[in-house]
């Protein structure tokens, strides 16, 4: 509206403009509101999900490392079983 219009405007208009745009502004204030606590709640899932996603790579770095370790020992008993047969083997084919 211009200020030309506005001056116009009657006294009775003047209030209903008022009580309307007053009216707006507690509805948007109203929707500030829900969005700042919808928004807060957002970063405190975000916040629980970081937590989560972190203590997850710990535990699959612990895995990782726990598993290296059973592999390593798996194929050294590997390795002397292997020598433990070929021993027998050669035991087996020297007695014939």
């Amino acid at each position: 509206m211009t200020d030309k219009e506005l001056r116009r405007m009657g006294r009775s208009a003047m209030v209903d403009l008022m009580t309307r745009q007053q009216e707006e502004i507690e509805r948007l204030k109203q929707e500030t509101q829900r969005l700042r606590k919808l928004l807060e709640d957002r970063e405190q899932r975000l916040n629980r999900f970081q937590g989560t996603v972190s203590a997850l790579r710990s535990m699959s770095q612990v895995l990782r490392q726990s598993t290296d370790g059973y592999l390593a020992e798996a194929e050294r008993v590997c390795g002397e079983a292997d020598q433990i047969c070929d021993t027998n083997q050669s035991l087996k084919g020297a007695g014939k």
